[in-house]
């Protein structure tokens, strides 16, 4: 949650990309990161409520698209700190490692929810591209908080996908 109230706090503050980055870094929550917060949980709840799994199958998807959300971000890392921050741990994550890390997250969805979770694995992978793309537009590269913060998106990117 830190990571999505920091991350949101920095990329929405209309700065230049280095004052972005000293501002996630803040331990201090802003009004973009509670803003983030509520939405986030808004969505979250209305989408777990609204979808017809509610049951176990749906938490561990939840904890498995949360790491396979994290293996499409690493992939061909740059971090945006010049390699002073904890997104550097993650560099040099190679392609076939990546691709691998999808196969559960898709077997799964298919097994548990059939086209449902294939529609649902598929919102998460473009919300996945287009947060990355955002992020790397935004400040160049990755931070061990943007990172998190796909952690938490990816998860609601999917239960959104349940839903439709």
């Amino acid at each position: 949650m830190d990571a999505l109230a920091d991350t949101a706090d920095g990329l929405f503050s209309s700065r230049k990309p280095e004052r972005m980055l000293e501002i996630m870094k803040d331990s201090r929550m802003g009004t973009n990161g509670v803003l983030a917060l509520i939405f986030f949980y808004l969505l979250f709840v209305a989408a777990f409520w609204e979808q017809k799994f509610i049951d176990w199958q749906v938490l561990l998807m939840l904890a498995t698209i949360s790491k396979a959300g994290l293996a499409i971000q690493v992939w061909k890392l740059r971090d945006a700190r010049a390699h002073t921050g904890s997104g550097n741990f993650f560099q040099g994550a190679k392609g076939h490692h990546i691709v691998l890390a999808q196969a559960l997250p898709i077997g799964l969805s298919f097994y548990f929810f059939q086209n449902k979770g294939l529609i649902a694995y598929a919102s998460f992978l473009v919300g996945a591209l287009l947060y990355r793309r955002f992020v790397y537009r935004k400040i160049g590269g990755q931070t061990g908080d943007t990172l998190g913060a796909y952690a938490l998106l990816g998860q609601l990117c999917y239960l959104l996908g349940l839903v439709i």
